[in-house]
């Protein structure tokens, strides 16, 4: 999927496509998906609930910020889930 760049360290579930969006949404706080950015591999973690309850639907850099770091702002990139089930043990490698 193709997607602009709209923040440093985060990708908001309104801007992905339906796919990555439900993956985000399913998530329960701070757990983690495997992203291939421009074909590297990234980890980010689900957004805690904000202090009202109210779920935050994004996802915070955790893994490969190079990767991310690389693209400039408001440039488009190419973005891929690659899965939730190996992330954690993948971030301590990174």
């Amino acid at each position: 999927m193709l997607m602009e760049k709209r923040d440093q360290a985060c990708i908001w579930a309104k801007h992905c496509d339906p796919g990555i969006r439900a993956a985000i949404t399913e998530l329960f706080p701070e757990e983690q998906l495997i992203i291939l950015v421009n074909g590297k591999r990234t980890i980010w973690a689900r957004m805690k609930d904000g202090k009202d309850g109210r779920p935050t639907l994004g996802l915070k850099l955790v893994g490969g910020r190079s990767a991310w770091n690389i693209i400039p702002m408001n440039e488009i990139c190419d973005i891929h889930l690659v899965s939730s089930t190996e992330a954690e043990s993948e971030s301590r490698t990174l």
